[in-house]
């Protein structure tokens, strides 16, 4: 899932975006939790933080819910899991569990947000650990303002 505001047209301003993912490093096989916030094309990163706590739900339903408050200083990011088990497959039958709380970070940079991509998914270094086509599939998007 990605964030994005356009830099200034009138400048050499990067794009900044806000990245949740799942991912794994090249020194470990466990999937984990990430969010950072950064300006593209190699500019600066914010912030960033990895949760490999909270298991990834492979083969299981979830609900992810994701709170952000936009601000240049004082933002937030919160991200908590509702996940399927084997024992029970329904994810309201499980309870919920907070992946991120990261706040005071930026969450702004110069605009609003352009771009929202829910419906990112790469699996190059997933597919051949658990060795099936990895599918993605969304239902029940709602999203809230002010």
């Amino acid at each position: 899932m990605e964030w994005r505001e356009s830099g200034p047209s009138n400048s050499s301003s990067h794009d900044y975006r806000i990245e949740l993912k799942v991912f794994k490093s090249s020194n470990d096989s466990k999937l984990k939790w990430k969010v950072t916030g950064e300006e593209t094309q190699g500019g600066p990163r914010y912030f960033s933080s990895t949760n490999g706590r909270i298991p990834i739900p492979v083969g299981h339903w979830m609900k992810l819910y994701v709170y952000q408050k936009h601000h240049k200083t004082d933002g937030r990011i919160m991200v908590t899991l509702r996940a399927g088990t084997d024992q029970n497959p329904n994810p309201d039958d499980n309870p919920n569990q907070e992946i991120f709380d990261v706040s005071n970070i930026r969450t702004k940079f110069d605009s609003n947000w352009s771009i929202w991509n829910i419906f990112k998914c790469y699996t190059d270094a997933i597919e051949p650990d658990i060795g099936r086509v990895a599918y993605q599939y969304i239902d029940n998007v709602r999203i809230w303002g002010r």
